[in-house]
């Protein structure tokens, strides 16, 4: 996977359909291997274990796995995305505890706040 990562950060400046091209041409066998590794090591370790479980959401999860080489957009993590919504998601489980009201709404300003919306690269809901 690292090989994987690897090569895609040296695609990175390319335009997205030569990106595409590239892809298909250096990752898929790379890719295809991992696959086939994973069906070759699946009968050898216990299901319900973590590495076993890995496994078995790999193999079923295939297809959306290499989905990323059909389309040059498409980033080979979705590290960005997580980077982005983590604050928000943090706060939301300590917002569950607003001591009143008046707090509460001071949260949900925040969340809407063009600034925070800025930095977490989404369109404000609300101006």
């Amino acid at each position: 996977m690292n090989a994987l990562f690897a090569i895609d950060k040296e695609l990175a400046g390319l335009p997205a359909a030569e990106r595409k091209s590239k892809r298909l041409q250096l990752e898929k066998d790379k890719l295809e291997a991992y696959f086939a590794w994973l069906q070759d090591v699946m009968p050898k370790v216990l299901p319900k274990s973590k590495l076993g479980k890995a496994v078995q959401y790999s193999l079923a999860h295939q297809e959306e796995l290499q989905a990323f080489l059909e389309d040059g957009n498409a980033a080979l993590s979705n590290n960005i995305c997580e980077r982005a919504i983590r604050n928000f998601t943090i706060g939301r489980k300590n917002w569950l505890f607003s001591d009143s009201p008046k707090g509460a709404k001071a949260s949900a300003a925040e969340c809407r706040h063009p600034a925070a919306s800025r930095k977490a690269r989404c369109v404000p809901a609300m101006e």
